[in-house]
Order: structure tokens, then sequence, then C-alpha cells
């Protein structure tokens, strides 16, 4: 059985793949105009954070994602684990990335205040969050191994 060859064409970035140059193509410009079809939302927003971070979320051609940078002397930009379908859900992940680095601050309620009101389950992934960093803590501090903590701040977390 003979298998049809696939042609791949790069056209700004956009990478398309058919069955001849002309579908490829196709397929390119349909990513491109897809990620402009946001009515003119597709503009990218800043956020600054009490601890200096900065968060970008901005428009890929795979769709919205963020960048993450720390204020510490390296200057680490970390970036979303992923594509999301919206902006809005691109920010939603990126204020709880942050918020999960004010776990023991007590000034920002613990990372609360970094979250929208009206993000309940961001709330309890927070909250979560706080009780598997409290359980390490403790336990790294009687000495036990990474795993042996990992394990027991897991079973902390979800009681």
């Amino acid at each position: 059985m003979k298998t049809a060859k696939l042609v791949d064409v790069d056209l700004y970035g956009a990478l398309g793949t058919g069955s001849t140059k002309t579908e490829a193509k196709a397929q390119a410009e349909a990513k491109i105009s897809k990620a402009f079809a946001d009515h003119g939302q597709y503009n990218p927003q800043m956020m600054r954070f009490p601890m200096g971070e900065v968060v970008t979320v901005y428009r890929t051609l795979e769709g919205w994602t963020y960048g993450f940078m720390c204020p510490d002397e390296t200057r680490k930009v970390s970036y979303g684990c992923g594509n999301y379908p919206s902006k809005r859900d691109a920010t939603r992940h990126a204020l709880r990335h942050v918020a999960q680095g004010y776990w023991d601050n007590e000034a920002t309620d613990y990372g609360h205040d970094i979250l929208p009101a009206i993000d309940d389950e961001g709330h309890r992934e927070q909250t979560s969050y706080r009780r598997f960093q409290e359980a390490y803590r403790v336990l790294k501090a009687q000495g036990k191994t990474d795993s042996e903590c990992h394990y027991e701040a897991c079973q902390a977390m979800h009681a």
C-alpha cells in the first residue's frame, strides 16, 4: 500500500499540512485567520504583582498563553503550561500560578487576594496548595526524605 506524501508549509510561523502545497497553505492561512478572529481582542495583557512579578497574557497561533517573570536576580521567565482557548482562561491560569507563590503571605490572605472573587475553584486549589506546602515544611523539618514529605503532604492537602 502506497502512503500519500504530505506537504508542509510554513506561512509566517503558521504550519499547514496537506496533500498539495495549496491545501497546506490554506490550512496555514486558516490558523492565521483564527488567531486574529477575536475582533480586536488579541492584544496582550500585562499584570504586576506585590513581590514584583510580571505576567504577560498573549495570543499565539495556537491559542492564548502567558509568560511569568520573577523579580529575582536571575530574571527567570517561566511560561504557562499550555494554550488556552480564550484570553480569560489563560488569565485565570496565570493568576493561579502567581497566587501559589503567596501561599505563606498573610498580607495577601495567603494568595487568595491575587485570585478573582468569582474563581471558586481557584480558591479551593489555593487552600489545598497551602496545606501541601505547610505540611511539607513541617515534615522536612522532622528530617523526612523528599519522597516521604511529598507523599504525606499530598495526604494532608486533601484532608
